[in-house]
């Protein structure tokens, strides 16, 4: 079911788009379509070679096709078609984000996920998340969310694109509030943290990191994302949790997060290499 939704994401574009100018073409006064009908049916192919998708090039182009007098006269003879078109493919680019994403996957040691939704999560675009948390061989919470990208095909680059516009909207405090929450009801800020009162703050770094494993034939560089927790009301600017978040994109827009909420004072690796090595073996078997 997962792989019909994927190819929904780039077939109902091309689909929507295919259907207007069909329609149009053979409304009222019959004609030929224009190369600008064939650049939008192309548009739904976007996604599958160029990283972002359509929600990134997709303006460009259209801002593009206003570029000479001639476009803008043409656009001038030709809006109401044109809207129609364009109106119709935004609109199924977000009907596809809303399609069901995958079901996270956790790793079988971690056991069953102590929390299956995430309530803080928007409605749009389609996001699932599960969360663990376990007390060895660290203390942690672990989440696994899946998100549909509106617009986009490839993974190529969409890994990164997702991570700066989560760090742009800042989506990531509603994100990992559910995780925040279960972390301090584990340590000794049960009775002092308030989750609704906190601040992620950047830790500067490489913006990515590589997991290799010879002996479970892992070897792959994924944008890695960390961060503080500061807690204000205890201590100003005090650091009493480390994020950890890396991403993972698959085709149909679909990128997989993985976040490692610990304590600040947590006895391991900064990048967390036990638990993500886990998972990638986890969801490549």
């Amino acid at each position: 079911m997962a792989s019909i939704y994927n190819v929904a994401t780039l077939v109902l574009p091309l689909l929507c788009a295919t259907a207007i100018i069909i329609w149009w073409t053979n409304k009222d006064n019959p004609r030929s379509p224009s190369k600008f009908d064939l650049g939008a049916l192309s548009s739904g192919l976007w996604a599958t070679i160029l990283p972002a998708g359509i929600f990134f090039w997709g303006p460009i182009a259209l801002v593009g096709s206003l570029a000479t007098d001639e476009w803008r006269q043409d656009w001038k003879r030709d809006w109401k078609p044109r809207s129609l078109i364009c109106t119709t493919i935004f609109a199924s680019l977000l009907l596809a984000a809303g399609l069901p994403s995958p079901t996270p996957t956790g790793v079988e040691e971690w056991g069953e996920p102590l929390l299956f939704e995430n309530p803080e999560a928007p409605l749009w675009p389609a996001s699932e998340q599960h969360l663990w948390a376990m007390s060895s061989p660290e203390l942690a919470v672990v989440t696994v969310t899946t998100t549909r990208l509106p617009g986009v095909m490839t993974p190529l680059g969409t890994s990164q694109v997702s991570a700066e516009l989560v760090q742009l909207l800042g989506a990531d405090e509603a994100r990992l509030k559910q995780a925040i929450l279960r972390m301090s009801e584990l340590t000794i800020l049960r009775s002092l943290f308030n989750p609704d009162d906190f601040d992620l703050v950047p830790i500067p770094s490489e913006g990515h990191h590589r997991y290799y494993s010879s002996a479970r034939g892992i070897d792959v560089d994924l944008v890695a994302v960390r961060q503080h927790v500061t807690y204000d009301a205890l201590i100003p600017g005090s650091e009493v949790l480390e994020v950890l978040t890396v991403y993972r994109a698959d085709w149909g827009g679909v990128v997989t997060t993985l976040t490692v909420v610990r304590p600040s004072a947590n006895s391991g690796e900064v990048w967390a290499e036990g638990i993500v090595l886990d998972w990638l073996n986890s969801t490549d078997s």
